[in-house]
C-alpha cells in the first residue's frame, strides 16, 4: 500500500513537472511587443538603406538604355551624311510645314520609332515648343509623316552643315535629352529641366559617340554647340 502511495506521488510530481517546462517552453517561443517593435525598426531601416540603392541602380540601367538609343542615332544621321554629300540634315519644324522633323527623316537608316523615347521621359506630351522650363515628349502628328512621339532633341546649330566645317566633332554634340526635336541651346526651356539622368544629360557627339554630362557641367561648356 505504502509503496502505490508513493508511486502515485512520484507520478504525480512527474506530471507537474512536465507541465512546468512544458508552460515555460510555450512562453519561451512566444515574442513580445518590444521584440516584435524591434523587428519592424530593423526592417525599416534596411528599406530605408536598400530603396535608394536599388533606385539608382534602375536609373542607371535607364540611363545606358537611352545612350544605346542615341548611339543608334548618330549611326544613323552618320549614314544619312554619306548619301547627302557628307551634309547633317535639316528639320523644318516652322508652323505652317512643322513636320519635318530627324526622326521622320532618319527612319529610311533605323527603321524605328521607339528608339526615339528615352526611358526615363515621364513629362506631359506636347504638341508645341515648350515654353513652361519643364520636361516634356514631344508630339508631332502631320498627313506627311504620321503619328511621331519623341524625347530627344537636336542640335539646331548644326543642320544643313557640312562635316568639314567641324574643327572637333568629338566636343559638338548632335542629339541629346531634350523636350522638343530642335533646341539650340542647353538653356532653351526645351532642354535646360530634361536633364532625365541623375540631374544630367545623354549626348551624341558629331563624331558618333554617346557620353553623359551633368547638367551644371554642360551648361557651361562654351564648344557644345556649334557656333
Amino acid at each position: 500500500m505504502r509503496g502505490i502511495i508513493v508511486l502515485s506521488f512520484n507520478f504525480s510530481l512527474g506530471r507537474r513537472h512536465d507541465m512546468f517546462y512544458s508552460n515555460s517552453s510555450n512562453k519561451r517561443g512566444a515574442f513580445t511587443l518590444i521584440e516584435l517593435l524591434v523587428v519592424i525598426a530593423i526592417i525599416a531601416i534596411l528599406a530605408s538603406i536598400l530603396f535608394p540603392v536599388f533606385a539608382r541602380a534602375r536609373e542607371n540601367a535607364r540611363r545606358t538604355s537611352c545612350m544605346s538609343n542615341l548611339k543608334q542615332i548618330g549611326l544613323g544621321v552618320l549614314q544619312y551624311t554619306q548619301d547627302y554629300d557628307e551634309k547633317f540634315l535639316k528639320q523644318d519644324l516652322t508652323p505652317t510645314t512643322g513636320d519635318w522633323h530627324f526622326g521622320y527623316i532618319l527612319q529610311p537608316y533605323l527603321k524605328s520609332q521607339q528608339i526615339f523615347m528615352c526611358p526615363s521621359a515621364a513629362g506631359a506630351e506636347t504638341l508645341v515648343t515648350p515654353t513652361d522650363g519643364k520636361d516634356h515628349i514631344w508630339r508631332i502628328n502631320s498627313a506627311r509623316t504620321g503619328n511621331f512621339v519623341g524625347s530627344y532633341g537636336m542640335n539646331s546649330t548644326v543642320e544643313g552643315l557640312s562635316q568639314s566645317v567641324f574643327t572637333s566633332p568629338s566636343t559638338t554634340v548632335m542629339f541629346f535629352d531634350a523636350a522638343w526635336p530642335q533646341v539650340g541651346a542647353i538653356a532653351d526651356a526645351a532642354m535646360f529641366n530634361s536633364s532625365r539622368h541623375f540631374d544630367g544629360y545623354s549626348f551624341c557627339f558629331a563624331d558618333g559617340h554617346v557620353k553623359w554630362l551633368i547638367r551644371s557641367r554642360a551648361a557651361v561648356d562654351p564648344n557644345l554647340f556649334y557656333s
